[in-house]
């Protein structure tokens, strides 16, 4: 059984770096809002003999990685462990479309995408808050991917406010050609401004 959708990227209409957690993740504030570019997710259910524990992945795009580090493998094992699923033998295919390194949430937007299709391929019953919970084990930004819309993100990004007011206008995204990898980002701030940086020192940077 197959199981196709699109996995829509998204942008920052506003983007504020708040605070650096001890974890080593960052605390933002933001106003995220979905685009109509996406990649195409399919998720291809086999029969698994008792104890298979099986994720096989390929991509339309050669650079992204089909091993466990792709976050849909993370996304697909922690839904399965958070049901308790003992056996499973699934293969994801990704048509990608959304650039990499780019900012539009293009692996999170994958692993979002998978988590909306398992539940049907597996017939749980879930809903869209412990999806959003799962994804938020994965990816910061999954749960804005499973929700979509517009929406205030805080928090690392899982504390999502949905937005009423829609901005149905056209979008253009232009890429340099040169990627960063949100991890990169991020460590240029801790470069630029030191361990730290906190609530506080955005404050007096002016992020805020």
């Amino acid at each position: 059984m197959t199981k196709t959708i699109n996995a829509y990227a998204k942008i920052n209409l506003y983007l504020s770096v708040t605070g650096r957690l001890g974890n080593g993740y960052h605390t933002i504030r933001s106003i995220m809002q979905q685009v109509s570019l996406c990649d195409l997710i399919s998720v291809t259910k086999s029969d698994a003999p008792c104890g298979t524990k099986e994720i096989t992945v390929s991509c339309t795009e050669p650079s992204i990685p089909t091993d466990g580090s792709n976050i849909v493998c993370k996304a697909a094992k922690a839904f399965f462990e958070r049901f308790g699923i003992e056996s499973y033998r699934i293969h994801i295919h990704i048509e990608k479309r959304i650039p990499h390194a780019a900012g539009l949430a293009g692996g999170s937007t994958d692993g979002a995408a998978v988590l909306n299709l398992l539940p049907e391929l597996f017939d749980i019953n879930t809903t869209t808050d412990v999806l959003c919970e799962i994804g938020s084990r994965v990816g910061a930004d999954v749960p804005f991917c499973i929700l979509g819309g517009t929406c205030l993100a805080e928090g690392i990004g899982e504390k999502l406010t949905p937005v009423k007011r829609s901005f149905n206008c056209p979008v253009l995204i232009a890429i340099s050609g040169e990627g960063i990898s949100t991890p990169e980002a991020y460590g240029r701030i801790d470069r630029l401004f030191g361990e730290t940086f906190s609530e506080h020192t955005a404050d007096s940077l002016g992020f805020l």
